[in-house]
């Protein structure tokens, strides 16, 4: 086997693994860890503030140590909800203002 094949087959069993992995369905449930990376974050602190705070539920599956679990809808509706929403356009903000308080036009 030459040198130069070794990489290309590595290559190919990572891509056939991804592959799969694209294939399964997403997980019901998340730890903080996998929580933290769905949203493209390095750190888990702000899903343990997020939990400590009541803001998103997570259930104890461990014992000694806490091992947290999310459930991915609970998740979900918890970014929803942290969602940002875009208000109006400035044209539309400032003919709100002139309607309701002319004076400050």
């Amino acid at each position: 086997m030459e040198p130069t094949t070794t990489p290309f087959l590595l290559i190919l069993s990572k891509l056939q693994e991804l592959r799969d992995l694209a294939k399964s369905p997403p997980a019901e449930f998340l730890s903080v860890k996998d929580a933290a990376a769905v949203l493209a974050l390095s750190s888990t602190k702000l899903i343990r503030k997020a939990i400590k705070s009541g803001e998103l539920c997570c259930f104890n599956v461990g014992g000694r140590r806490p091992t947290n679990r999310i459930s991915r809808r609970d998740f979900d509706e918890w970014v929803e909800a942290k969602r940002l929403r875009r208000g109006p356009a400035k044209a539309e903000r400032q003919a709100l203002v002139r309607k309701f308080w002319p004076t400050a036009a």
